[in-house]
């Protein structure tokens, strides 16, 4: 929740660092000095145990520790939508049916006959017809 009459403004400016990186960027949310302050409190470690359980993925666990010594740990092991076992074809199909809604039903019926041909085609010439209108 806002404080009434908290404005952009509000926060102490933080000069832009002497370095010359891409990644900087000058008054902005992040170098606010509360949001810096709390950036400086957090502590980032490898645990490589978490790759013994979720192995070719990128596992994460957040733990944080309130004034009172209260801790919240929150896991996870798998990105949201990662699939173990690899995508179900029918998934595929349904994602792209709902993102490329706006194309014409057979238009898409080509365009995914082409996709799901593509490790047996030697040209890419059904693909880019089904492709254009």
């Amino acid at each position: 929740m806002l404080e009434p009459g908290a404005t952009p403004m509000t926060f102490d400016y933080v000069a832009e660092p002497e370095d010359d990186s891409p990644f900087e960027y000058s008054d902005s949310a992040a170098t606010r000095s509360q949001i810096t302050a709390l950036m400086d409190k957090i502590v980032m470690s490898r645990d490589p145990a978490l790759n013994v359980h979720a192995t070719g993925t990128y596992p994460c666990v957040i733990t944080v520790q309130e004034q009172n010594g209260k801790e919240h740990r929150a896991e996870r092991l798998f990105p949201p939508g990662y699939s173990r076992g690899g995508i179900a074809e029918a998934d595929v199909v349904d994602k792209f049916n709902t993102v490329a809604a706006a194309l014409p039903a057979d238009q898409r019926e080509r365009i995914i006959a082409a996709v799901l041909e593509l490790d047996r085609a030697t040209l890419l010439e059904q693909l880019t017809a089904a492709l254009r209108r």
